[in-house]
């Protein structure tokens, strides 16, 4: 007990020493608070506290890329005739459960959510028919020789959408594409159904109704190319060097991406077609777009395969005038909000950027 007593006053000793750095926030307002107190303020949020400190790098490209996707939602849930009341009674069940998403609150992540769900490879749940899929690929790809060279399969390149999953329904939404090919994932439920089979049944539908529906597969795919064009270029750029502990807030990484941000918004058809390349900026800026460590042989594989999605996907939309516009018109407001977002996250850093805080917000500090 002594020991135990000891040990405690030591390690609280050398808690009460840590500093803590105000980069550490993400902009919420206990954050905040925490952030001013922790640099020698009074945590007042006036004018006899410190300044905010910059937002850190990984919560700006969270934070940015979910007001991406909620530009995204807006357009596709009046496309759908979504209600405000019916959005807001999902939205409150999202938010208690932090890890379901509801149809009616942001009906692509839904989509992207329930495939990930339907699919797993390692589950208790019955719906889980991830093995029963795969060999029902494995078979039709020895059966039929016209798609032996067709991207259908692959369910290990769909993310678990559990824990942190701040970039997850971004990064998944090409291989969500993919499994919404009839010869894929979709030809497989649409048998399922027929055999009327008992497990996942309103799970399925739900699915298919998603997969069928040509504004949900926009959004769909608007979050791929967002995924491809903005997330991956800016998580690369962000992956802590020998000197995280300097480069967390990436000073010189936000005025390039503001500026992409904001002519993306401007001609969201360079982004489709790959004309306006972030990756290109940063480079010129002296910033990293390739990871540090080499990838595996089994991540070069998924590699090549997420580049088989883009071609497909980019593919399909110049052959739909119809859904070509609906995807320009959600990459359009979801780039300009998340131009936004760079304002605000990285107000220190973008020149006449402001970071925003309510008069309620700094009440609550």
């Amino acid at each position: 007990a002594q020991r135990r007593a000891a040990q405690s006053a030591k390690l609280a000793a050398k808690i009460r020493d840590l500093r803590f750095s105000a980069s550490q926030n993400d902009r919420a307002a206990p954050a905040r608070k925490q952030a001013r107190l922790a640099c020698g303020g009074d945590g007042s949020g006036g004018a006899g506290d410190v300044k905010d400190g910059a937002t850190c790098a990984h919560h700006a490209v969270a934070n940015i890329g979910e007001l991406g996707r909620k530009a995204i939602d807006a357009p596709l849930k009046a496309l759908m005739k979504i209600t405000d009341e019916q959005s807001s009674a999902d939205s409150a069940k999202v938010k208690c459960l932090r890890t379901s998403v509801g149809w009616f609150s942001s009906p692509a992540c839904s989509l992207i959510y329930q495939v990930s769900k339907y699919v797993a490879l390692f589950s208790s749940k019955g719906y889980a028919i991830g093995e029963n899929f795969a060999l029902w690929l494995a078979h039709k790809l020895k059966t039929t020789e016209q798609l032996a060279g067709d991207l259908i399969g692959h369910v290990e390149d769909l993310l678990a959408i559990c824990g942190g999953r701040d970039y997850v329904f971004f990064l998944d939404a090409a291989v969500v594409d993919r499994f919404s090919q009839f010869e894929s994932l979709y030809g497989y439920l649409l048998e399922e159904a027929d055999l009327q089979a008992e497990a996942g049944g309103k799970l399925r539908k739900a699915i298919i109704t998603g997969f069928e529906s040509v504004y949900c597969m926009s959004a769909v795919r608007s979050m791929a190319i967002i995924s491809e064009e903005w997330l991956w270029p800016c998580l690369r750029a962000i992956e802590p060097g020998p000197q995280a502990h300097i480069l967390d807030v990436c000073p010189q990484l936000w005025p390039c991406v503001l500026a992409w941000l904001e002519e993306a918004a401007a001609n969201p058809q360079a982004v489709i077609d790959g004309t306006l390349s972030l990756r290109a900026r940063l480079e010129a800026c002296g910033q990293r777009t390739t990871p540090l460590k080499p990838p595996t042989p089994a991540g070069e594989r998924r590699a090549a395969r997420a580049a088989l999605d883009m071609q497909r996907i980019r593919a399909s939309l110049a052959a739909d005038a119809e859904q070509l516009q609906i995807v320009r018109d959600m990459l359009a407001g979801a780039f300009a909000a998340m131009a936004g977002g760079v304002r605000n996250h990285a107000a220190e850093f973008v020149g006449d950027g402001h970071l925003t805080v309510s008069p309620r917000s700094r009440r609550s500090c």
